[in-house]
């Protein structure tokens, strides 16, 4: 889903200095002028917006839920051995299965999993392991917790979230009506001190220029429904980031990898790109992935804007297509059977989504120390850049040089990558002709081979970059001592020729 604004204005309106200044508007009101006197305009387009994209009265779609994943690198681990101690368990040995299952893992045993079972509102009957947290956000009706143990340098924890019925619904917001509006209004102001008057509610400009951006009622339409997700998100964020706080917790949220799970009723989405879909980025997908293990799921990538996540997935199925269980062929359409089942099958996908997630955090922070090192401020601060560069070395540097390591490991053999992972196949049927032969490409093997050019990328730039800054520092602290030694050697000297002169003083007296 993407933010888009059809329409931008650029108006002037001149005014002659005469104008006595208690007359003239001020820059709230031209503010709020810009804000309506198009409304007469916009009417039409509005109505032929609202049209097109109002939800068919026999269709539903919702947000059925989010899937969350934190990494747990050599630095941060020991906060998830102390969430693990404290974790409700069935018994004690319970828990120290689990703590042994960790330890096994950050000494060198790769893969497996552990189940953390289920965490539901008070009051709320829970099966098997799991417990009741009063502070869930409102709205989710439970947790699917797993650990998965990618490398012995990498725990991953994924939570898969399920929204009630009623809170995940969109559909009121897709049959609702929009108005067009008049958005990032900017009011420029010509002469000295123009930009900060432009800023002044109560000025009142004598010339000025009037800058806004149309967002159409298609547009409004998507950011409520966008603002409606985002919320569920950000709340459930932050219930999951306060339990388990490893990498991503201290990352910003754009750069925090997020699986959100929208289902659709009656249409299969992607499918014929029904206007009233693309409020909900439903309509159309490159690339869009159909699963083959688990029949009736797709797959699109960063449907959203970079702001709000660049590393997102948006994984979608008709209720009827996904829903259908194979034991005892019933079908079972709601958003807990459905996020459910995302919450058993696919967490080793959503391990492997939040690596590549992890190997950017690491590149951007190494861009930024070696974008930091050429910046000559003055005074020097040796010292601060020193522990900056120690900070760095002792934390991402470690992980990084770590789990690069193990990565190129894990993904020397498809087979072992691919393992327990649910597949998804490129699908190309809803570009019409394709304008390739080429075979479809399958998301697993794609996935690990970018996952492998990052961490060699990665590893690369650290051990390159690391050792020019240790080898600069190291010539900089040189530098520094060879300075003080002279600064000592001279000021010896003086001391020297002031006690030569006093001794010759003192004789000259007697």
């Amino acid at each position: 889903m993407t933010d888009t604004n059809d329409e931008k204005a650029d108006v002037k309106h001149p005014r002659s200095g005469r104008e006595r200044w208690y007359k003239r508007p001020t820059v709230r009101t031209l503010k709020r002028q810009a804000e309506t006197e198009d409304r007469d305009l916009s009417r039409d387009w509005d109505k032929r917006d609202n049209e097109q994209t109002r939800l068919p009265p026999s269709e539903e779609i919702h947000f059925g839920g989010v899937v969350l994943t934190e990494a747990f690198t050599p630095s941060t681990v020991s906060a998830l051995y102390e969430t693990l101690k404290r974790w409700p368990a069935e018994s004690e040995s319970r828990r120290q299965e689990r703590l042994e299952g960790l330890a096994r893992s950050r000494g060198g045993s790769r893969g497996g999993w552990q189940d953390l079972g289920v965490v539901r509102p008070a009051g709320q009957w829970v099966m098997g392991p799991g417990y009741n947290d009063a502070d869930l956000p409102p709205g989710v009706d439970a947790v699917w917790l797993n650990v998965s143990y990618v490398t012995p340098a990498l725990a991953m924890v994924v939570a898969t979230f399920t929204l009630s019925e009623d809170s995940g619904d969109l559909s009121g917001l897709l049959r609702g009506d929009y108005e067009s509006r008049a958005v990032d209004t900017q009011i420029r102001i010509p002469g000295r001190l123009g930009a900060v008057r432009a800023r002044l509610p109560w000025s009142r400009p004598a010339r000025y220029g009037v800058g806004y951006t149309m967002s159409r009622a298609e547009d409004e339409k998507r950011r409520a429904c966008h603002d409606r997700i985002r919320q569920h998100e950000r709340e459930c964020s932050k219930w999951f980031f306060a339990k388990f706080p490893g990498r991503f917790a201290r990352a910003k949220t754009e750069d925090r990898p997020i699986i959100r799970m929208l289902f659709t009723s009656e249409v299969i989405p992607y499918g014929d790109g029904h206007p009233w879909l693309r409020p909900v980025g439903l309509d159309f997908a490159l690339p869009l992935w159909s699963s083959t293990d688990l029949k009736g799921w797709w797959l699109s990538e960063e449907r959203w804007p970079y702001r709000d996540g660049r590393h997102a997935m948006t994984l979608a199925a008709r209720r009827g297509d996904a829903a259908r269980d194979p034991t005892d062929e019933e079908t079972l359409e709601s958003n807990w059977y459905l996020t459910q089942r995302v919450g058993s099958d696919h967490p080793p996908l959503a391990a492997r989504h939040a690596i590549t997630a992890l190997l950017a955090i690491y590149a951007d922070r190494l861009g930024e120390l070696r974008d930091e090192a050429g910046v000559r401020r003055f005074p020097r601060r040796l010292i601060k850049e020193g522990r900056r560069l120690d900070d760095y070395l002792t934390g991402d540097g470690l992980d990084a040089a770590t789990i690069t390591s193990d990565l190129q490991v894990l993904t020397e053999d498809l087979t072992i990558f691919r393992w327990d992972v649910p597949e998804f196949t490129e699908h190309r049927e809803h570009l019409g002709k394709a304008p390739t032969k080429r075979e479809p490409m399958e998301l697993i093997p794609s996935l690990r081979d970018a996952i492998r050019d990052q961490a060699d990328r990665l590893a690369s730039d650290t051990t390159l970059t690391t050792g020019n800054l240790r080898a600069s520092a190291e010539l900089r602290q040189a530098i520094a001592n060879t300075r003080l030694q002279r600064f000592l050697l001279v000021l010896t000297f003086a001391a020297a020729i002031i006690a030569v002169v006093s001794i010759l003083v003192t004789s000259s007296g007697h």
